[in-house]
């Protein structure tokens, strides 16, 4: 009896063991509690490659190791190591931080403040008690949730909470995608509308006869140019002002063979994507309005996947600005997404603004590469980012 309990005992033993390896072979899903550090080796001895905020849920395994973090490292599943103090277990579903998405905006409206400003305030309880927050200048956008009616006045109600006065603020509707993909390389002349009702006519000259009109932001292609106009393949000369045209650009260092770059052409307001000499995406662009736009050779340095840009103590913000990519981070030069219609013209303040879906793809592309659940990733001396060529 005492052999045949022995034997059931040693079974029963050698299942948890089982078990038990298979549950520790399983892979963790934490969430994050905190803003967190992403390394490349399980040490603090390097900067970090990203940071993740709150609320992420990651995937991870137990590094087996301490280096400056007591209660150990975990390996994130896509990359990099996370210190075990800055997450819990968790049963949500796998995804990044809940302002990392990107249908952050899916449903909500874009409002630009016009002239004669905006009153704000920070929530609806200030609202009621009228603590105002910040009086904001000509040229905030805000990114609103519903349009309320309260004493006469028309209020926008913020993704965030935050109530401004639309009296004096119309909506916007933004395009999001105009980028052009070359897969064989640059054609014979490609370029994009920038006005509406854009004439084309029957010979190079101003008071020419109309054949046809073009839409704001139609593509063109294969056109030759002539001085100050373009003659079309098919027919037809525009001219050349009201076309935003991509232009090949030989950078001083020339790129490697598959070297990812990026050149931003400030005369025709066209940013281009390239690999080695072979130009893949262009879309049209708006860079500084007062020509503050400085012209250089730089590297992406830092993305953020979200951010509200501020100006003058908070007086002027644009909200929920995605796909942030410094290439000179201590003067906030950036390319990231936009709200406006103005591309093919300088409009912005500095930056080198794109239509959203634009820019999401430039960020995805470029290095250093991103993953779903960094809210923020850094070029290092192991992946530097992707050249920016303004010219």
């Amino acid at each position: 009896m005492n052999l045949i309990y022995g034997l059931l005992l040693i079974a029963t033993l050698c299942v948890s063991a089982v078990s038990t390896a298979r549950a520790d072979d399983a892979p963790l899903i934490v969430e994050t509690v905190r803003q967190a550090a992403v390394y490349g080796e399980p040490s603090r001895s390097e900067r970090p490659v990203a940071r993740i905020y709150f609320g992420a849920v990651l995937s991870v395994r137990p590094a087996g190791q301490k280096n400056g973090c007591r209660p150990g490292w975990l390996r994130i599943e896509g990359g990099g190591y996370i210190c075990r103090s800055a997450v819990k277990e968790s049963k949500r579903a796998l995804g990044p931080a809940p302002d990392d998405r990107p249908d952050i905006d899916s449903g909500l409206e874009r409002w630009k403040v016009e002239k004669g400003g905006a009153v704000s305030y920070a929530s609806e309880l200030d609202f009621q008690h009228r603590r105002k927050d910040v009086f904001l200048f000509r040229g905030t956008i805000v990114n609103v949730r519903r349009v309320v009616e309260r004493a006469g006045s028309r209020w926008l109600i913020t993704r965030e909470g935050r109530w401004v006065q639309g009296d004096h603020a119309r909506q916007m509707t933004p395009e999001t995608q105009l980028g052009v993909s070359l897969t064989d390389g640059a054609p014979n002349g490609i370029g994009f509308v920038i006005d509406g009702d854009t004439p084309v006519r029957d010979a190079p000259e101003p008071d020419a006869t109309v054949l046809r009109s073009l839409t704001k932001f139609s593509v063109l292609r294969d056109f030759s140019v002539q001085k100050e106009w373009l003659k079309l393949a098919d027919g037809g000369f525009v001219a050349d002002r009201q076309v935003a045209r991509f232009r090949v650009h030989q950078p001083a260092e020339a790129p490697l063979a598959a070297e990812r770059w990026i050149s931003v052409d400030l005369e025709e307001q066209v940013l281009a994507a390239w690999e080695g000499n072979r130009p893949v995406r262009v879309v049209p662009c708006s860079t500084g309005s007062e020509g503050n736009t400085g012209t250089g050779s730089y590297r992406i340095r830092w993305k953020r996947r979200l951010q509200t840009m501020e100006l003058y103590n908070d007086h002027l913000r644009v909200e929920d600005v995605q796909w942030v990519m410094y290439y000179i981070p201590n003067r906030g030069f950036a390319i990231h997404s936009a709200w406006h219609n103005d591309f093919g013209y300088p409009v912005s303040h500095g930056c080198v603004n794109l239509p959203g879906d634009d820019a999401r793809w430039l960020y995805e592309w470029s290095a250093p590469a991103v993953a779903d659940f960094h809210s923020e990733t850094f070029d290092t001396p192991f992946e530097k980012g992707s050249r920016v060529i303004v010219f």
